[in-house]
């Protein structure tokens, strides 16, 4: 079992990318089981005092370039409605009144968007990860907070990918960065 020894009022629980267009591709039974362990893992988080932060991907024409293999031709659908829709933080783990949505043009959480000084400012020095997808959402995340002295944790049964395997390759690669940890190895460290 992990020792955290977390101080929840220098923690934040991340919980990137789980809108309506990423979580409904994911397989029904790894759905479920995310959604399940990223909302235990925030309800904990929320009863211990530790600050809960939405990274959302926000697709627009004007983020999108030619060059980027990622962001080509991924710009929002033009019907608002369906865009709304797609965009839309998965009902399960919906944001309580006040909870920061960070939205982000890229993989990275930190590249282009307020987060750093989000985090800076209310003195957080540790992140909790949560989300999809593993091996690009997460694992940019993850090295971007490790360059920037953050003390990483990821919940391992808290990410996904589209594939098991891409995501156990993903979750080995951060091994040496990150503490790789369950949703319930989380939640004990904040009883303690």
């Amino acid at each position: 079992m992990a020792e955290l020894e977390l101080d929840p009022k220098k923690t934040a629980l991340l919980c990137m990318d789980m809108q309506q267009f990423t979580v409904q591709h994911l397989p029904a039974e790894r759905r479920e089981a995310v959604l399940g362990a990223i909302k235990r893992a925030m309800d904990g988080a929320r009863n211990a005092g530790v600050q809960v932060i939405y990274v959302v991907a926000e697709r627009r024409s004007d983020f999108s370039s030619p060059r980027n293999k990622f962001t080509r031709g991924r710009a929002a659908p033009a019907d608002p409605a369906e865009a709304a829709t797609r965009m839309k933080i998965a009902d399960e783990i919906a944001p309580l009144d006040g909870e920061p949505i960070v939205r982000k043009p890229r993989m990275s959480a930190f590249y282009a968007t307020p987060l750093d000084s989000m985090l800076r400012s209310r003195d957080i020095d540790t992140i909790v990860v949560t989300g999809t997808s593993t091996n690009f959402v997460v694992e940019s995340t993850v090295r971007a907070a490790v360059d920037m002295d953050y003390r990483v944790i990821v919940l391992e049964d808290g990410v996904t990918a589209g594939n098991d395997e891409v995501h156990r390759a993903s979750l080995a690669s951060m091994q040496p960065l990150a503490e790789i940890v369950s949703a319930q190895e989380f939640l004990d460290s904040l009883k303690g």
